[in-house]
């Protein structure tokens, strides 16, 4: 992103104050150090990061927190559309925040597949896979701990009321 860019998206985030920041399309490892002392020099410490590099390389996702974290990076789940086997193009973050002694959640980051046609599949499709592979966490999580805080946020590339959003929900 160009310098003007990059003093926007700063300037967006600044506006929310975030305690915990989930980001998509970060690109490499690196720009989620540069957001964080960018972020820094204009007074918002967000110093704890967990960074997913998906199959993707260039969209990756990452969560920043005021909050110590503990991260999983799920950046090569699988699922089958038809007879293929494909993998989740950008993978999901997964951290638990711990808040305070005694308290924490999990938040998921996820950032599904766009509404740009690809020539491999469908695109609506794609999403829909990824939205049921998510949901598959998902229910792991609740059922090993059915009172678990738990938020999913992102760019699920999808209205409410579609098959993939209902299939997180």
């Amino acid at each position: 992103k160009s310098l003007p860019a990059k003093a926007k998206i700063v300037e967006s985030i600044l506006s929310a104050r975030p305690d915990v920041l989930a980001v998509q399309e970060i690109g490499q490892r690196a720009r989620v150090k540069e957001l964080q002392n960018m972020l820094k020099a204009n007074g918002l410490d967000l110093p704890n990061a967990e960074f997913t590099d998906g199959p993707d390389p260039v969209l990756n996702l990452a969560v920043l927190s005021r909050f110590p974290l503990r991260g999983t990076a799920h950046n090569s789940v699988q699922y089958l559309l038809g007879r293929r086997r494909l993998l989740v193009s950008r993978g999901f973050t997964e951290v638990q925040v711990r808040v305070a002694p005694g308290y924490s959640f999990t938040l998921i980051n996820a950032h599904f597949k766009s509404k740009r046609s690809v020539s491999h599949a469908d695109e609506a499709a794609l999403r829909l896979a990824e939205a049921e592979a998510l949901r598959k966490i998902v229910e792991q999580r609740l059922t090993a701990s059915p009172n678990l805080n738990l938020i999913v946020v992102g760019d699920l590339n999808d209205a409410p009321d579609t098959r993939p959003i209902k299939a997180v929900i």
